[in-house]
Parts: structure tokens; sequence; C-alpha cells
């Protein structure tokens, strides 16, 4: 069991100055000195230079020969000192310092030679973290010593080098984990003299690109280590120590190595995943160092035995705790329900529990169960990635590190390729050797699948690609290219090689993240798009265009190239046996913070391979288009163009290779890198002076801050430059060498270039202080380049590329990456509105454009807080009347104004209704008639009638109106059409009026009256007074007479007229007969029912003696006659006969009777 550091240890080490009896001063930093080396050049032998906790921005600091201790007040942890890339140090000891030289305690970081140099004298260097540099430690001519540190994460020249005259250094109790070198020695490179001897020292999991991951020794040197494990290093050639002498004793090499007390055995490391490289209890290093080493130091109880590795002697070596300790296990890769798990460790135990991602595994799924071996069967879904799987038994509780090494789910590929790979099962592709689509293959990648190196298994895959790849992610699932977790490291595989060679091929990869390659992606053909992926963290290039003998062409976009070792893209065209092309288009882009560079375009004539004689050229053409891209941060140059040509003499002729480099780089912001531009095409020899070409052509780019020369154009470049902007700090300028030139036309430099349209003033960008290059509308470059020149319809946002920038009705381009557009209105204010008095008026507009603000105007004066597209007026009066106007202003300054909208606001009128009637009395009957008279009523007014409240009528301005007798009320409701109106709707006056009743009249008259009769006065009229009318009726004063010989035979109608004292009036008819001379005395009959359907019977008062019973016509005409002869009833049928009015008469021979009969 380790024993961790405790506050009193951490003490003890930071304040190690004081348990020496040094007598100097104590120089604290900042608090006495701004900075470490002031503080030792301000030192003298004997002093401290005390460093509070942080991170100090400074490098190469150097001893300058003094014994003075510079130590860190809380430990490494918490003290950095950044070189920042710039310097090739942290700390340089190289002026013979002794061994009172001391540097203690610190975290050294970003060093581009070593973090730490000792070049002479014999300095001690203890209990610091050297990691991230490019080397850990540099050793020269020193016998210094060097303990209790940690080297680790150094990217390309290993951990420690060891150069000549270092035989009497010393190594101890030092971690060397992870580091890498791009040749010979991970971990360890020792050169020309015998190395300093590790003792102590856990040298685990370095890499080295050939040989010797763990330790190389070069030439025959010797390497001397006690009580070191080298484990877990990688190297295609010895993994672990390449070297041809050594004296290593006592010591745990994998693979095994000659020397007394050597062993070959898993060290067992509490955790190698988390970096843990203290020793479990069980480890078999333990109290196995040499018997005659110190142990004092190891925490009770012990061994009475070092301890091998890095904490061997120390307060945190191992004592020896039975428990569980798992060393490996595999789970079998399934898409099944079930996956076999089977662990390795030590001492688990046969008793005890097994769970597997939170799940505990049924007894009767363990398979096996041994001392050192547990078996068992779990559901698929239980073993995902990142879920660990745990053994818990009477010795102890152990588990498997939760960071995904193996999962259930990964399928191991290796050769050639082809068809799908899904997400959901399995998932995780993991290459275990070079893998190859073939060509006329095909292999599509679905969104969340990852594609994982394992470098354990190979030293340096590649994906190749001879036939079509299709892999789209999706912006929220990408599809992931890398190493295993813990293997990842810039140049840990090759990357993947889109191959040339098939016209048939197809690659289409989008949503990708290709990471910690040599070279992320290599593209060799031309049916290539890229889009919207990352490829970073890259040891040569992002992403290599390379065209040889060949078309390397297609298209990347919208990409983000970022964090690579190298250039971010190059793109390069060679020609050996055949031409070479490369002329990808390189669109909206991100390329930022790689080391050497943004992008490098290069043409390359080289050596045909086996070239006869009798073909004289060939032609290697780099022409990119590079268009909308950001290019920023990157260590070098932001963009280079070389071509270089080269010629072969062969049995008959010159063989020549012409090189071109030609980019067209157009609407691209250009921006705080290393260095901007440069083009170069070398003159050559003597024959080949003409052979390199490279005439980039430079549009629409906006550069700034990119150090102090804009452009770079050598030898026989030719740098064509329109409508650009180089500016930034300083007065960044251009430089010549070798005959170079550059045509620079409408373009804006801090110096005044000749050509034509070419201006020096300051662009007047937006906020360039946050990397936002648009223009201000004040800006001189608006409308300042030539039309001519721009090749693209629009800027690098999209935005229309020709406009008119500065509002002279001019359309003209802008010079720079953006193009300068004033608002545009596309919804004005409606031109004519209207309202009335109290109203609400709402004015809109509308824009396009950067970041507007409105501001409303009346008269051209602005409307305090009208700031708006809508502008709402309240409660208008007539006084707010006038033409209102919308300044649009946009952030960048520019603004224009609506067209006017012309209020009129009118004032309010009242609306009212009179009405008028025919009569105000009137009788049962007649007819009434209303109108209503409206004031302001406008073009199509509403009528509302009301007759004793209740709607009547129509809509119209005339109401007829003949209702019932009584007394009623008529009023009427006008709803006005015209605008601005009061009181609307309207109600009219009221109009009473009165319905008098017809007067009750009646009439009574005669039956029959006998034709031969004379005037009969007419008496039977009720109300008496009235008039009588009809035929042969006359008057004589107020007698009224009825003259039968007027009147004719037949039924006569009589009518009575009666008008009261309202004037109403009605009339009463009666029908009387007109008929024969009729001698009623003793003949009176009763005649039933009458009117009947023909079917009559008459009765008499009296005896019957032979009376004749005659039918006639109501004109006389006899249709029936019979007899009556005796008395009682008589049965008259006249059934047959139609329906009317008939005479009946009885009569016997003397006197006659006359009646009607009616048949229905």
């Amino acid at each position: 069991m380790k024993t961790q550091l405790t506050p009193a240890v951490l003490l003890a080490h930071a304040f190690f100055f004081l348990s020496n009896p040094i007598l100097g001063t104590t120089i604290r930093v900042p608090a006495d000195s701004s900075t470490i080396q002031a503080a030792i050049n301000g030192s003298v032998d004997g002093d401290t230079v005390l460093v509070a906790p942080g991170t100090y921005t400074e490098g190469d600091i150097e001893l300058l020969g003094k014994e003075v201790v510079v130590v860190s007040e809380a430990g490494a942890a918490l003290t950095t000192i950044d070189a920042e890339g710039e310097n090739l140090y942290g700390f340089y000891a190289h002026q013979g310092e002794g061994q009172g030289t001391v540097i203690k305690g610190f975290r050294i970081v970003n060093a581009s030679s070593a973090g730490i140099s000792l070049d002479s004298g014999s300095p001690k260097v203890q209990d610091c973290i050297i990691e991230n540099n490019t080397r850990g430690l540099f050793l020269q001519s020193t016998d210094g010593i060097i303990e209790g540190c940690i080297i680790r994460n150094n990217s390309s020249g290993g951990g420690i080098h060891s150069r000549s005259g270092t035989a009497d250094a010393i190594v101890r109790n030092c971690l060397l984990a992870r580091n890498y070198s791009n040749l010979e020695g991970g971990g360890i490179y020792i050169t020309n003299s015998q190395s300093p001897t590790f003792i102590n020292c856990t040298i685990v999991s370095n890499e080295a690109r050939t040989r010797g991951g763990g330790v190389f020794a070069f030439n025959g040197w010797p390497i001397r280590m006690r009580n070191c494990i080298l484990w877990g290093n990688v190297a295609p050639e010895d993994p672990g120590i390449t070297a041809e002498s050594s004296d290593i004793t006592y010591s745990n090499i994998q693979d095994g190595w000659t020397g007394t007390g050597n062993i070959n055995t898993n060290p067992v490391f509490v955790n190698r995943y988390t970096e843990d490289y203290h020793l479990h209890s069980i480890s078999p290093c333990i109290d196995k160092g040499d018997p005659e080493d110190d142990f004092s130091h190891e925490p009770q109880p012990n061994g009475g035995r070092i301890n091998m590795g890095a904490y061997g002697n120390t307060s945190e070596a191992a004592s020896f705790v039975l428990e569980t300790v798992i060393i490996q296990y595999f789970a079998e890769p399934t898409c099944g329900p079930e996956t076999t798990v089977t662990i390795e460790g030590l001492y688990l135990g046969t008793d005890g529990m097994a769970m597997a991602g939170g799940q505990i595994i049924p007894a009767n799924d363990i398979l096996q169960w041994t001392d050192t071996l547990i078996q068992f069967t779990a559901p698929t879904d239980w073993i995902g990635s990142g879920s660990p799987i745990v053994v818990s038994t009477s010795l102890g509780t152990d588990s498997i590190p939760g960071e995904f090494q193996y999962p259930p789910t990964v399928q191991y590929v290796s050769g050639e390729v082809s068809g799908v790979w899904t997400k959901d099962c399995p998932g995780i592709y993991v290459l275990t050797s070079d893998i190859v689509i073939p060509e006329g293959q095909s292999l599509v990648i679905e969104p969340g699948v990852q594609v994982l190196v394992n470098t354990d298994s190979i030293y340096s895959a590649s994906f190749q690609v001879l036939g079509t790849l299709i892999a789209e992610g999706a912006a929220t699932d990408s599809i992931l290219f890398s190493t295993l977790p813990y293997q990842r490291r810039p140049g840990a595989w090759d990357g993947i090689v889109l191959e040339s060679g098939n016209s048939n091929s197809n690659v289409q990869m989008k949503y990708c993240i290709v990471e910690f390659a040599e070279t992320g992606i290599t593209a060799e053909h031309d049916n290539i798009v890229i889009e919207n992926s990352i490829i970073r963290n890259n040891e040569n290039y992002g992403v290599a265009w390379v065209g040889v003998v060949s078309d390397a062409s297609g298209i990347i976009r919208q990409c983000t190239i970022k964090e690579n070792q190298g250039w971010g893209v190059l793109c390069e065209a060679v020609c050996y046996d055949n031409n070479g092309y490369a002329s990808p288009t390189i669109e909206g882009n991100y390329i930022e913070n790689n080391d050497q560079g943004g992008i490098n375009i290069r043409a390359i004539g080289g050596n045909p391979s086996s070239w006869n004689g009798f073909f004289p050229e060939d032609y290697a053409y780099a022409e990119p288009v590079i268009l909308n891209n950001v290019i920023r941060y990157n260590d070098g140059l932001a963009i280079s163009s070389y071509a270089n040509g080269d010629i072969t003499e062969g049995n008959f002729t010159i063989h020549k290779s012409w090189a071109y480099a030609n980019p067209r780089i157009e609407n691209n912001v250009i921006f705080n890198n290393a260095a901007s531009f440069k083009a170069e095409a070398p003159w050559g020899t003597f024959f080949t002076p003409w052979l390199s070409h490279t005439s980039p052509l430079l549009i629409n780019n906006t550069f700034y801050n990119n150090g102090l020369t804009a452009i770079t154009s050598g030898d026989s470049a030719t740098v064509a430059i329109a409508n650009s902007i180089f500016w930034g700090d300083g007065t960044p300028g251009i430089e010549y060498y070798g005959g170079g030139q550059t045509f620079i036309t409408n373009s804006n430099f801090p110096e005044l270039q000749e050509g034509a349209g070419n201006i020096s003033a300051a662009p007047l960008f937006f906020e360039p202080a946050n990397n936002d290059f648009r223009l201000l509308a004040s800006s001189p470059c608006i409308d300042a380049g030539d039309n001519e020149a721009a090749n693209e319809n629009t800027d690098i946002t999209g935005a229309p590329r020709i406009s008119d920038g500065n509002g002279d009705g001019n359309s003209s381009v802008d010079m720079g990456a953006y193009e300068y557009h004033l608002p545009q209105v596309i919804m004005q204010p409606v031109a004519s509105p209207e309202a009335c008095e109290g109203e609400d008026v709402l004015l809109s507009t509308s824009a396009e454009g950067d970041g507007l603000g409105y501001q409303w105007q009346k008269g051209g004066q602005d409307i305090p807080g009208a700031t708006a597209e809508q502008l709402t007026l309240s409660n208008v009066q007539t006084g707010d009347s006038g033409a209102y106007t919308c300044v649009v202003t946009d952030e960048l300054g520019g603004s224009v104004q609506t067209e006017a909208a012309e209020l009129t606001v009118h004032p309010l009128s009242n609306v009212s209704v009179q009405i008028e009637a025919s009569a105000t009395s009137t009788c049962q009957g007649e007819e009434v008639i209303f109108t209503a008279i409206p004031i302001n009523g406008g073009a199509s007014p509403v009528f509302q009638w009301l007759l004793d409240g209740e709607p009547a009528g129509e809509n119209s301005p005339t109401l007829y109106l003949a209702p019932e007798q009584g007394d009623h009320e008529v009023e009427c409701t006008l709803l006005s059409s015209a605008g601005c109106t009061l009181n609307n709707p309207a109600m009219s006056n009221t109009l009473a009026f009165t319905v008098n009743p017809l007067p009750e009249v009646t009439l009574s008259l005669p039956d029959t009256i006998d034709g031969s009769t004379g005037l009969v006065e007419l008496t039977g009229g009720f109300p008496t007074g009235g008039v009588y009318s009809g035929p042969g009726v006359s008057q004589s004063g107020s007698i009224f007479f009825f003259d039968p010989a007027t009147a004719g035979g037949g039924t006569q109608a009589i009518s009575y007229n009666y008008t009261d004292e309202n004037g109403c009036s009605a009339t009463a008819t009666a029908e009387l007969l007109v008929g024969l001379k009729n001698h009623e005395a003793s003949l009176q009959s009763v005649v039933f029912p009458n009117p009947s359907s023909g079917r009559f019977y008459l009765r008499a008062d009296q005896p019957i003696k032979g009376w004749v019973i005659t039918v006639f016509s109501l004109q006389g005409s006899k249709l029936w006659e019979g007899t009556w002869r005796t008395g009682g009833e008589k049965v008259l049928n006249l059934h047959g006969y139609p329906k009317g009015t008939y005479l009946l008469q009885v009569a016997d021979g003397k006197r006659a009777y006359t009646r009607k009969l009616i048949i229905q």
C-alpha cells in the first residue's frame, strides 16, 4: 500500500532550502524581483531564489554559473515555467555550475528544445515536472544529479537526450512516461558517450518512431541502469531497449534483459491507465531491488530490501497487503445480447462478487472463478464504454479503469474493408493493421462511428481508400478517426490516404474528426469532397492535397483545420514521369493554430525515375482556389506559394520538369499569424532559369497583424494583388529578393504602393481587437476596388460582392474580404396613411443589414424614443399630420432613410338623423310613409327602423307601414359610413301615430224582389247615415231607392258605405234577387237544407192541392218542373246540376212563391 504525500512532506519539499545551512540572502519572486531571471542576475553564491506559486512566462532562464538554489514555495504542481514555444529551454545551465546550484519544485512546459538543459557543470534538478516540451532534459558534459522528477509527454525529442560527457551524471527516482521521439529513443536517447546512471527509475509507455521505444544507446555506447522498471514502451523495432552493451541489474525489463537480479513480469502498477505508477501492494517489483542499496526511507513494515521503480526508497513505496488486483481483462467483441468477459488477476480468491456496468453478475452466469481468473457472461449493454468492471472478494476489491479500453462492441478490422459501419453495434472499429477500401468497393460509415487505431497492435496504421468512402456524420454526431484514448499523440497513425490511380474513386466526408495522425487526410485524386469536419493535432499536415502524376483536386469546405504540428493544408503538385496537378478548392474553412503555417502551396519538378530521353518535358501545376477562409493564429506563414522546376540530362536531349504554383486567393481574412504571405520560385542553375513559376493572384483579401512583412516576393515570383487590405501593428510592407515582383492595384497598404487605385489610409475595421474586420461605413476602402478584378459574385459572408456601399449611385467592389452594404429597406411605410382624431396610428418598416438601429422622424426631426421598426402614434390629433420617415442605421455606421409616410389626421364630426311621417293618424289598413333625413351619413349609410322598439323595414331611408290599429312609435338608427365621426350610430327623433279601427257596417236586404215592383227604399244599412250604391240605386235627399226595373233581373249586389267621425269608412255588401212576380200569400214553404249538395226537402205549413214546382236559372230559363200533389214533405233531387244559385218557384195556378236554391 502506498503512502500519500502529507502536508508535512510537501512543506519539507517546498522549504528544502531551510534544511540546508545556507547563509545567503533569500530573494523572493515576484515580491523582491519581478522575474526569476532578474532574481538570479541579482544573486550571489549561496543565495536562494524563492518563487511564489503561479505561472511565469519566461524561458531560457540561465543560472550564470552561480551556486544558487532556485526553488518554488509550493512545489511543481502550483509553479509553472511556460516557455511559450518561443524559448529553447525553461532552465539553461551551461557555465559550469557546481553542486550548490539547485533547480527544485517547478513544472516546465512549452520549451522548443528542452525543458531543462544541463550543458557542463554538476547542478542538481529535484522534484520537477518536465512535460509538453520538445525534449524533456538535455544533458551534455555534465555530472549533475536529477532526482524525484516526472518527465512526461514531451513531443518529438524524447524524455532525456544524453550526449557526450555524461558518464558521471545520475538520474534517480524519476518517472519517464509517454514521451515520444520522431527518431529513436522515446524515453532515453544516449549518444557519443556512456550513459548517466539510472537508479530507481520507471520508464513506461514511451514511444519511438523507429526503434528503442524505452531506451536507445547509439553506436554501442552502454546503458547503465539499476532498480528500474521498463514496461509498455513502443517502437517498430526494439520497443524496450536498443543497446549493444549494457550494465543493467535488479530491474524489471519487459521481454527480458540479461543482468543480475533482472526480472520480466507485469510490474502491477496501481493504475497505468490513469498514470499512477506507484507499485501495487502485490507487485513483483517490491523488495526486488539491489540488496546493497539503502531502503531506509520506505515505510514499515517492509521486506528489508529496496523496491524497484521510481518510488523505491521513498515514503511512497508500496507495502504488502493482500487484496484483489486486476491485471488485465478481455471482453469478446459481439453485437449479440450476451458478452463473455475474462478477467486475469492476482489473489482473486474463490469467493466474492463480480459487477459489470453497475449490475451484479448472477452466479449462474459465472463460467470460471479461480484464484487468478474469473470469466462470466453479461448482457452486452451492461458493459459500455466507461463502465467499470468490479471484482470484490474477501481479499479486497479492485476494478478495471472506467476509461475506455476495449468495450465489448468493438470490431477489430484489418486488411480490405467494405460495406457499412454502423453506430449502434459495433459502433467502434479498431484498426489492428493497415486497412484499404479496394478499387470497385465502397465503405459507408454512419454518424457516430469511431474508427480508432490500436498502436499496441501496429505501430502506425493507415486508412487507405482506393474505392469509395462515404463517411457522413451529423452536426451532433460526428465520425471520429483517432487512436485509442490512452495512445493519443500527434503522429500516432498514418491518417486517411485517398490514393490516386482510380478514376471511379469517390470520397465524401462530412462532419468527421480526424486527429493524432502523421497527416490527417492525404488526397491524391480529384473526386473528393470534405465538409464540416475537424482535422486537428496531426504531426505533419492537417490535410495534404498531393498530385503526383495525377490530378489532386476536389473540395474542402466549412472545416476547421487546427493545432497541427506542420502546416494546416498542403497543396503539392509533383511531376516525375508524368504531369502532376493539385488544384483543390479550399473554401470557407478555419485554418488556425498550426505550428508551421496555414496553407503551403508547392509545385515540384522532380527527376524522372525511368526517363529514356524521348519525352523531354513534364509539368507540375499547383493551382488551388483559396476562397472565403479564415486563416489565423498560425505560428508560421499564413500562405506560402513555392515552385521549383528541375532539369535532367538524357541520352539524346534535356528533360525539363516545369513547376507552376499559381493559386487564386480570394475573399480570405488572414490575421494574427507569425508571418503573412510568401511567394518563391528559385532561379535554379544556369540551365533552369525559367522552369520555376509562381504567379499567385490575391484578390479581395484582408491581411491584418501578420508580422512586419505583408508580402515576400522572391526569385522569379510574380504576385498580383487587387482589392486587398494589408494592415496591422507597425507598417507591414513588401520584401523583394532575387527578382521577385508584385503588381498591385486598388489595394490599401500602410505605405502607398505603386499602382492604379492604391491608397494608404486606415481601413477603419469595425472591431479588429475582436477579430471583426468588416468595414465601417466611413472606410476609405468602400467602393474603392476594381470590379474587373473580382472573380467571385459574393464576399466571404455570401453577400453580393459589388454594391453601392457609399450611396453615391455607383456600384463598385470594396477592398478586403467583406463587402459593405448599406442597410436595405425591404418594407417601406404606408405612403399616405389617414386617421381620425383620437385613433392610434402604426407606421412600420423593416430592413436588412448588420446590427440595425431605427430612428423615426417627423418633418426631419427625431422623435424621442422612436427607435424600433414600428412607430405607434397614440390618440392622434390634427396637429400630428405631417411627413414621417425612418432613418435605418447599421452597426457599421451606414444609414438610409425610408420613403415618407404623409399622415393626414381628420377632425371628428357628428352624426344625426331626423325622421318625418306622411301622417300621424290613419285608419286601419292604410299605409304611412316615414322618411329619414341623415346628417353626415356618408356614402353608404345603414338605416335600422324601429316600430314600437322592434326592428322593422329594410336598410332604406324610407319606411312604408300599414300597422294594426292602436297607438305606435317609430324611430330610426343611422350607422354612418363616413369616417371620423362622433355619435355613430345615431338615434333619430321619435314619431307617434295612431291607427284608428274601421267602423262595423252591416246591410240587410230581402232575398228577392219582384221585378215588377217599383222603387223600393233601401233602409237595411247600419249604422245609419251611410251611402248605398249599386245597380238601380238612386238617392233623393238622404233617402236611397232601388229600382228593380233599372237593375234588371238576376242577382244584384248592393253596397252600403259608412264613414265615422275619424274619417274611417267601411262597406257592407248584400245581394238580392230580382225575379218573377210572386204572390206569396198562402204558398209559404220551408226549403232545407239550403245550400245543399243537390238534394232539398220542401215542407209546407198548409194543405197541398196540386202545386207546381219549377226550377229556373238566374236568367229565368226553366230547368225542371214537377208537381207537389199532397201535403207533408217533398224531395227535390237536383243531383248532377252544376254548383251555383238557382230559383225555385212554387205555384198553384193563382199564386206563386220564389226562393233561391244553392247547390255546392
